[in-house]
């Protein structure tokens, strides 16, 4: 048996039941439609062949670094000084991958 929600019952395309072949559990399968909302710009997904460029690692290292310098100060939360490396982060492979 297989729960689903109001939502995804008008997706489902099929639904199949195994055999019984040693025990009383038999393999059930459902196939779902896939759903794809495009609504505005896909997600951002890393360039790793930036990566591959010695320059840039050097580069990306030295910044990363220059940021925690700068960052990691007494009075803010160690988890929002790395929340937002990550965006610094970010911002250095899409401008890197810009040009």
């Amino acid at each position: 048996m297989i729960l689903v929600t109001d939502d995804i019952l008008p997706r489902t395309t099929n639904s199949e039941i195994g055999d019984i072949v040693w025990s009383d559990h038999v393999p059930v399968s459902v196939r779902l439609q896939a759903k794809f909302d495009h609504k505005g710009k896909p997600p951002w997904r890393l360039n790793d062949a930036l990566t591959m460029h010695k320059d840039f690692r050097t580069q990306l290292s030295h910044d990363i670094r220059e940021y925690f310098h700068n960052n990691t100060l007494p009075e803010l939360e160690p988890t929002t000084t790395w929340q937002a490396h990550k965006a610094v982060v970010r911002g250095i492979f899409i401008s890197r991958a810009a040009y």
